[in-house]
């Protein structure tokens, strides 16, 4: 909390209306979106070059692959990292604004129980910690109502989010059950499979999502969102100003800059014809 700006932590906006939950997973949105697509998986980027008129070079592990123009998604943990090297260097604007803008971590801990024993017809369940705990395990999300399974997620954010990235599986999972047991008694059963998220230690995200801590800006994320010279772009929920840190977000600025490497296309395209 004490990192965080108190005047546009929360500048975002959100849309009206019930919140949607795909039963299958996000991968039927992904799957969607790539039907058609030549996507190249396992190709780790390391350097992306901008050569003029001859285009734009990603360099990865696996091969070079040139373009006119490039649309970057990468996350702002990744861009913060500097694993992916650009050059030329990018625009002072634009790394002012990568390393202004902060990386926020919300960790999920997804447990499977053999029953439910907790009212399920409550979606979301808040526990207030002992004293010394403040924000441990402090909200859940029910998914017993919509999915008709015993399955619980708890959320951990901040200092104690990052920190339990470095225990094991079992651990975590006893530190949630310990945490349900406080909420619901010592009698609860244990839980029979469980899932959890590291998004801070993952090299491909180095973060849960962008966040405005203490010097950052909205206007940052214009300037995260700008092209460059018209052949290289840049998507992702970091570069949406009214909707980060959400998929609708992320997506959003996919179709922003769509737009903008069509309307480059069109604009160089007369430029050829007024030239000749």
């Amino acid at each position: 909390m004490d990192q965080l700006s108190a005047q546009w932590f929360d500048s975002g906006s959100s849309y009206d209306g019930d919140e949607l939950l795909f039963l299958d997973g996000y991968q039927v949105l992904v799957k969607h979106l790539a039907a058609g697509v030549n996507v190249k998986l396992e190709h780790e980027v390391t350097a992306i070059v901008d050569q003029g008129s001859a285009g734009v070079s990603v360099e990865t592990k696996q091969g070079v692959f040139t373009a006119a123009r490039v649309v970057v998604t990468l996350p702002l943990g990744v861009l913060k990292s500097g694993s992916v090297h650009f050059q030329p260097a990018l625009p002072f604007g634009k790394q002012a604004a990568i390393d202004g803008l902060g990386v926020g971590v919300l960790n999920k801990c997804c447990l499977l129980f053999p029953q439910t024993f907790w009212d399920s017809e409550f979606d979301w369940l808040n526990y207030l910690p002992k004293l010394g705990q403040g924000g441990q395990w402090a909200e859940w999300v029910s998914f017993a109502r919509p999915t008709k399974r015993p399955v619980l997620m708890g959320f951990n954010a901040a200092d104690f989010g990052t920190a339990i990235e470095q225990w094991d599986d079992t651990a975590i999972v006893q530190s949630a059950v310990g945490a349900l047991q406080s909420m619901f008694g010592r009698d609860i059963p244990a839980p029979v499979d469980a899932l959890v998220t590291r998004w801070a230690s993952d090299p491909y995200a180095r973060g849960a999502y962008s966040c405005h801590v203490l010097g950052s800006t909205p206007t940052q994320r214009d300037d995260l969102a700008k092209n460059i010279h018209g052949r290289l772009f840049f998507a992702g929920e970091a570069t949406e100003r009214q909707h980060y840190q959400t998929v609708h977000g992320a997506y959003q600025s996919g179709l922003r800059a769509a737009q903008e490497v069509l309307l480059a296309g069109v604009a160089t395209t007369n430029s050829k014809r007024t030239r000749s």
